[in-house]
């Protein structure tokens, strides 16, 4: 008896399912052809303000007690303990433009994880927040952004003038990169 109340509710819950998948409302029709939006997040990297997908990032921390690294670049400012894990973190900064970021409170790191590797933090001079751009403003990198960025950054977007340009930093290359990996001085 009690299997068949079982079996019963789990079939109404199923029919209910069912019935409310039939009946999905449509997007409004202004929403149907809208733009496509490109969305990240905004921070500055040595007075240089610059986006990175909001997916590659997973966390956003306030700088971490450290522990330096003996023999490392000295872009690599040392790693931490982010609950039980090592984070490595790195002057990202300091990295690109050989200049190491000036701690402030208003510093900080941003997490990112990908698949089969460890975390790494990514000290930045200050999080600006999320943006959203339309896809179609996206440019050609080598008009608009500083050479010393150009091969992590495949594009860039335009503000709606024209005037203003916000490099894309694609963190998936520049963790790939193997400057980046050569972390041993």
């Amino acid at each position: 008896m009690a299997g068949e109340l079982t079996t019963t509710a789990y079939a109404v819950l199923l029919d209910y399912e069912r019935r409310a998948l039939e009946h999905r409302a449509e997007a409004p029709a202004s929403q149907q052809a809208g733009p496509q939006l490109w969305r990240g997040l905004s921070f500055s990297v040595q007075g240089i303000e610059t986006v990175s997908a909001i997916g590659e990032i997973a966390e956003i921390l306030v700088p971490p007690s450290l522990t330096f690294v003996p023999g490392a670049q000295p872009w690599l400012r040392g790693i931490a303990n982010l609950r039980g894990t090592l984070l490595t973190v790195v002057d990202l900064g300091h990295f690109l433009f050989d200049k190491p970021t000036q701690y402030d409170d208003r510093n900080r790191v941003l997490v990112v994880r990908q698949r089969g590797t460890a975390a790494t933090g990514l000290l930045v001079s200050a999080v600006l927040g999320q943006r959203a751009f339309d896809e179609a403003d996206a440019v050609v990198a080598e008009d608009v952004v500083d050479p010393r960025m150009l091969t992590y950054v495949p594009y860039a977007f335009a503000d709606g003038a024209g005037e203003r340009f916000w490099p894309v930093l694609s963190l998936p290359t520049l963790l790939r990169a193997q400057a980046f990996l050569d972390a041993a001085a």
